[in-house]
């Protein structure tokens, strides 16, 4: 599973040399980065394959805040239990 450190490590890749921590307001990183909001997620979206929601990342405040949602967008989905159909009931004895 991926981690907060992991992610934290290719934001600061992407923003080097600027320092960068999980409380970093995202608003401030953005405006030193050539590429902005949407370099910053591309880059992100293609490292980890996923896709972010573009609603989610409207409302990140700090780096933390994204790192969030980059593992949330990396975790499998919550398996479903087996529907009925997969298993039916036995026969009622008459």
């Amino acid at each position: 599973m991926l981690t907060k450190q992991e992610v934290l490590r290719c934001i600061r890749e992407i923003a080097a040399p600027r320092k960068v921590t999980m409380d970093t307001d995202l608003a401030e990183l953005l405006e030193d980065l050539d590429d902005g909001l949407e370099g910053l997620i591309e880059s992100l979206e293609d490292e980890f394959n996923i896709e972010l929601p573009q609603e989610s990342i409207l409302e990140a405040e700090t780096v933390g805040d994204l790192c969030y949602l980059v593992i949330q967008a990396s975790a499998p989905p919550y398996p479903s239990g087996p529907t009925p159909e997969a298993h039916p009931s036995p026969p009622m004895n008459p």
